[in-house]
């Protein structure tokens, strides 16, 4: 993820956060209980403080110029907004949209016997015609990952996050081996910006339009995440809003392999899993060495 960190501790991180204010064109607006803050997306931020960090007065971004020393966004068209820079501490940085989306888990290919891939991926690989396990020596992941570098640029052209969709580009072009790559898809994924929403709202919507440009990425991230390296067993948690139909359905699912159609996030803080749970919290056992998917 391409975010800025500030080490004030062997044991303790902060990490910088820029926002810009959302609701005003008064950048001298002192109601601060009035104001609505909104972060700039993890590869704004890290360009924004890396411009801070070299002294700059001003750095352009997207159809903005961000004026560090009158702490504001100027448009190109005239309007402005307020800035400001936080430091958080890393416990505090939960990544709430991941935790609020909306997850089909009643349909037929939820509590399928035998695991498979969701649809789209499924597709994709037909239509490739390619292995679909990682050759570590002369796998088909640099070629897939040029095609998602040239995926993420387009598909953030036709939504005018050109800014992201480029810092995602270079980080997948600087990848040159398997490890590499599939470290990059996990931290791109992870990171706040468009591309999160944008594949699992294709995945769960079976999107075939985008199987050209999201088909190579998802494929490569549904292996990344396909194996726990870790060596060691832990349990992740998520909270679900279910209806009394949906929890009689995973009720009858006991003993299946319950598949997500999208990439669905997990927490290892209970609390945090918790206080987004509406009815029901979701503990999964991961064991060291296991296969697993979403």
């Amino acid at each position: 993820m391409a975010t800025a960190t500030v080490h004030t501790s062997a044991k303790y991180k902060k990490k910088i956060l820029w926002f810009w204010q959302s609701n005003s064109t008064n950048i001298h607006d002192e109601k601060e209980k009035q104001q609505q803050w909104k972060r700039y997306s993890d590869f704004e931020n890290d360009h924004i403080e890396e411009a801070y960090q070299r002294k700059e007065k001003k750095v352009p971004l997207n159809d903005y110029v961000i004026n560090f020393e009158y702490r504001m966004q100027q448009h190109k068209n005239g309007n402005q907004m307020a800035i400001k820079r936080e430091e958080i501490d890393f416990s505090q940085c939960v990544r709430e949209e991941r935790f609020l989306y909306p997850v089909r888990a009643t349909s037929a290919k939820s509590f399928e016997k035998e695991y498979d891939k969701s649809d789209f991926i499924s597709q994709w690989r037909r239509k490739e015609h390619k292995k679909t396990e990682f050759d570590n020596e002369h796998g088909p992941n640099n070629e897939n990952r040029a095609t998602a570098e040239l995926a993420a640029q387009e598909e953030g052209r036709l939504i005018n996050k050109e800014f992201d969709a480029q810092r995602m580009a270079e980080q997948l072009r600087s990848c040159k081996h398997d490890k590499e790559i599939g470290q990059c898809v996990a931290r791109l994924y992870s990171a706040s910006s468009f591309l999160s929403e944008l594949v699992n709202s294709t995945l769960r919507n079976d999107d075939m339009s985008k199987l050209d440009t999201l088909g190579p990425f998802c494929w490569l991230l549904d292996h990344r995440l396909g194996w726990n390296e870790g060596g060691w067993d832990c349990h992740v948690y998520r909270g679900m809003t279910l209806t009394d139909e949906m929890i009689e359905e995973y009720k009858q699912a006991i003993g299946q392999n319950i598949i997500w159609p999208a990439f669905t996030s997990t927490t290892l803080n209970r609390q945090v899993a918790e206080f987004y749970c509406a009815n029901t919290l979701f503990i999964i056992d991961i064991q060291a060495g296991q296969f697993w998917r979403r």
